[in-house]
């Protein structure tokens, strides 16, 4: 039995470039910029903590804390 040709219905879905498509990924800068995101979130959770922990201290009356250490 021959083969028919049929017509092709999508000659831009035919074309040879579409084929180098794959899947898509986040371009580096994209990756990059994600990164120095979430390492700036990091630092500031990191010193909201340390502050926290510093203004917890409190010196017993009469005593009083070194200049600059819990400051």
């Amino acid at each position: 039995m021959p083969k028919r040709n049929r017509p092709i219905r999508n000659h831009v879905a035919q074309s040879p470039l579409l084929r180098k498509g794959g899947v898509h990924i986040k371009s580096k800068t994209g990756t990059r910029v994600q990164a120095r995101r979430l390492t700036d979130s990091a630092i500031e959770e990191w010193q909201d903590e340390i502050d926290d922990t510093n203004n917890e201290y409190q010196p017993e009356s009469g005593q009083q804390a070194r200049p600059g250490f819990f400051t």
